[in-house]
């Protein structure tokens, strides 16, 4: 049976280096599902949600810049 993330993406504590932020949000931290697949769940915030506050003393333009 395939795993529905398609590979095994982690393994427990080994995220791989993956982070929210590399993924694409502003914070929080991913975790790993028992079938080796990130949750994201955690993760807060996307580029073009709108939201305008201050995310690590950095405005969210230039978070979203850095991308």
């Amino acid at each position: 049976m395939r795993d529905p993330c398609g590979e095994e993406q982690c393994d427990g504590a080994d995220l791989g280096g993956q982070t929210c932020g590399s993924l694409g949000f502003y914070g929080g931290t991913p975790s790993c599902l028992a079938n080796c697949c990130l949750s994201l769940a955690d993760c807060q915030g996307t580029c073009g949600d709108g939201y305008d506050g201050a995310v690590s003393g950095y405005t969210l333009e230039l978070v979203c810049a850095k991308q």
